[in-house]
């Protein structure tokens, strides 16, 4: 019995040991927080579900309070969920509740403040390239849903400081396809190649901060092609885009193929200031005489802006409309050469015999003076026209004195070498070669004379120094020589004298010593003589020429046209003293004109009440500054302007007395009861078109 009990005893203990080794077992592995993870790349959601797979452990959290989006890496051997959980995400408080992990977003206040570690913006910075690797200029790469960009420089580097944390670049630039690449989270670097976009030039028109689609802008932006100037048979490019663009005006003053050519942009905007559109080449703003020096065949594509786009990116500049001007590209290694030639022949059909100044004068005066004498049988041709009773019979002049510049205005402007005289040891060919190596780099008429005359020189020209109203001085091959008139030589301590033969003189001074002068000329227009005489027989009370050129060429030249008054070697700011003299001089209501051709004569003519320009031979200066442009340089079309002005101010009153003088009538007859809704129409609209056609008379 007794061994029996031990044995029972012995299997109880075995028992009881087996029992509390399964315990101790069961309550370590259900303590155990350790966990094997090895994943790559994979969002954090996917972390935890292998944790749950590795373990016993489930998890709990709310998905609003947890990013579970972001992408991470672990490799993890037996180590704790806990450490692996605050890696990856260290703003999450981890509890455990039996077999169950809580994962909850920390408060603010259990963040300690001491840690937190502020870091700047980080920064990318890269290269564009094309696809032939060389770098493109002018790329702009943009942060996706932000305005923070950057663009590249000259050799297509990049530097951009990024707000968000999971960037997204978009590279761009017009005429490249636009690339798209997103950073990784430490992503300091990134390069970018850009392919060409294939698109047609007549898709889009370019404007003054970027493309648009040509059916998106057909009213504010005109637009034509490299086709549209190769298939047109003009001198100029420019005359093509005459009647291509609706609202753009191509004119070509004068007629002369060489004549100088205005674009305007819906027309003239301004009576004071300039009315040229802004003008951009590639991008570059310039004047209108870089574009009138472009070549046809270089241009790929030329947009006109006019309306809100212009002044979008241009401001006051584009005020009169933009032209942008878009140049062809090399497409090929290989070089090409083209020619491009043409000519025309064309000549008047039919020339109808007309007046001119003087022959219609004369017929105005006649007439005159027979109306004068039908009603007046006493009477003379000879009387006085302040005397005479009626206004057909007699008309106040509009214009009491009329000024003139000589050289382009009453003379043709085209001067020649006359005469040669050297004096010392200098002969006339030398003389004129000096001379006009000195004039080399002046346009001056009389340098353009000097030059043409005389053999090219090959000489180094340096120190050039212009004295206003004298000349100038250059070294000459060492030399220093004066070219200019007897001020000049004066200045330079030489002695010269005038010769007494007619035209310009310009002396020369070599060295200090008088080499001898150059006699000038120019010869007057022919219908100068014929244009003064009508002027006087518009009754024009005063005829004057203001000059610079010496004494006895001027009166001579006035001698010859029947001038009232001349006053030479007058510099620009004298003959404007002089206008704003006469002008204080002249009676009330009394008008002074003034007709000048080259830049310095602008100051006069926008002093002058009327200022009259020459448009063929006429500077831009002259023109912008005058109030009547004589297309054909004639001076007989003053008189003619004359007369059509008297004209029209007659047909003005005209048609303001009658339109009065109907309307007060039908009034009057309105407030009696006698009118009818009939009477009232013509009183309206009748007396309007009956006006109408009096204006008419004014075009005969």
């Amino acid at each position: 019995m007794k061994g029996i009990t031990n044995n029972h005893l012995s299997f109880a203990r075995i028992c009881l040991c087996i029992l509390c080794a399964a315990c101790i077992s069961f309550s370590a592995s259900a303590q155990n927080k350790s966990v094997k993870v090895n994943v790559k790349d994979v969002t954090v959601k996917e972390l935890l579900k292998a944790i749950e797979a590795g373990s016993t452990y489930k998890f709990a959290y709310v998905d609003t309070d947890i990013d579970l989006s972001g992408k991470v890496t672990v490799n993890a051997e037996n180590e704790d969920i806990v450490s692996i959980l605050k890696k990856v995400l260290p703003d999450v408080n981890v509890t455990f509740r039996d077999q169950t992990i809580i994962l909850n977003k920390k408060a603010p206040s259990q963040a300690p403040a001491q840690k937190v570690v502020k870091q700047g913006p980080r920064v990318v910075t890269g290269k564009v390239v094309d696809k032939e690797g060389q770098p493109v200029i002018g790329a702009m790469i943009i942060e996706r849903g932000t305005q923070n960009g950057a663009g590249t420089d000259i050799n297509g580097n990049y530097e951009l400081k990024l707000k968000g944390e999971s960037p997204v670049l978009e590279v761009s630039l017009i005429g490249y396809n636009t690339v798209t690449a997103a950073l990784t989270a430490n992503q300091t670097k990134a390069d970018f190649v850009l392919e060409e976009e294939a698109i047609r030039l007549d898709d889009v028109v370019v404007i003054g901060y970027g493309v648009q689609n040509k059916r998106d802008v057909t009213t504010a932006v005109s637009s034509i092609k490299a086709e549209d100037f190769a298939n047109t048979p003009t001198t100029d490019f420019r005359e093509s885009m005459a009647a291509k663009m609706p609202g753009v005006q191509v004119l070509n003053l004068g007629g002369q193929p060489d004549g100088n050519v205005t674009v305007r942009v819906r027309g003239i905007q301004s009576a004071t200031s300039g009315n040229d559109p802004l003008y951009v080449i590639d991008g570059i703003p310039c004047d209108s005489r870089a574009f009138a020096n472009l070549d046809g065949n270089d241009i790929e594509s030329l947009e006109v802006l006019k309306d809100a786009s212009a002044a979008a990116i241009y401001g006051s500049r584009g005020s009169c409309g933009v032209i942008i001007v878009t140049t062809k590209r090399g497409g090929g290694e290989k070089p090409v050469i083209s020619y491009d030639g043409q000519f025309s022949l064309s000549n008047v059909s039919k020339k109808i015999d007309m007046l001119d100044a003087y022959e219609f004068a004369t017929m105005f005066r006649e007439s005159r003076n027979g109306s004068y004498l039908f009603s007046e049988p006493t009477g003379s041709i000879s009387d006085p026209s302040a005397g005479r009773p009626e206004v057909y019979h007699r008309i106040d002049p509009l214009i009491n004195a009329y000024l003139e510049d000589k050289t382009g205005t009453l003379t043709e402007g085209k001067f020649s070498v006359t005469a040669v005289c050297a004096s010392g040891n200098h002969d006339e060919k030398e003389l004129l070669s000096m001379a006009a190596a000195a004039e080399k780099y002046s346009d001056h008429p009389v340098a353009t004379a000097l030059k043409t005359a005389a053999e090219p020189v090959v000489s180094d020209i340096v120190n050039v120094e212009n004295f206003a109203g004298e000349g100038l001085r250059a070294d000459v091959g060492g030399h220093a020589v004066y070219v200019g008139n007897a001020k000049l030589m004066l200045r330079a301590s030489v002695n010269a004298s005038e010769p007494e033969k007619p035209g310009t003189v310009v002396h020369v001074a070599v060295d200090g010593e008088y080499a001898g002068y150059i006699i000038i000329s120019d010869s007057v227009k022919p219908q100068s003589a014929a244009a003064v005489a009508a002027l006087k027989a518009e009754g024009v009370m005063k005829t004057v020429m203001l000059t610079g050129d010496r004494k006895a060429v001027a009166e001579e030249v006035a001698s010859a046209l029947g001038l009232d008054e001349v006053h030479s070697e007058l510099l620009p700011a004298d003959k404007v003293e002089y206008v704003k003299s006469m002008m204080t001089a002249l009676p009330e209501n009394k008008s002074l004109a003034f007709v000048g051709d080259g830049i310095n004569d602008a100051p006069v003519l926008k002093t002058a009440d009327v200022g009259i320009a020459m448009g063929a031979a006429g500077s831009d200066a002259a023109i912008e500054a005058a109030d009547v442009v004589l297309m054909d340089d004639n001076p007989g079309k003053v008189a003619a302007a004359v007369t059509l002005s008297r004209r029209t101010v007659h047909i003005v009153h005209q048609n303001i007395a009658f339109a009065l003088g109907v309307k007060l009538l039908f009034l009057i007859l309105a407030a009696f009861g006698v009118a009818t809704m009939w009477e009232a129409v013509f009183a309206d609209v009748g007396v309007t078109v009956i006006a109408v056609l009096n204006a008419l008379r004014a075009m005969k």
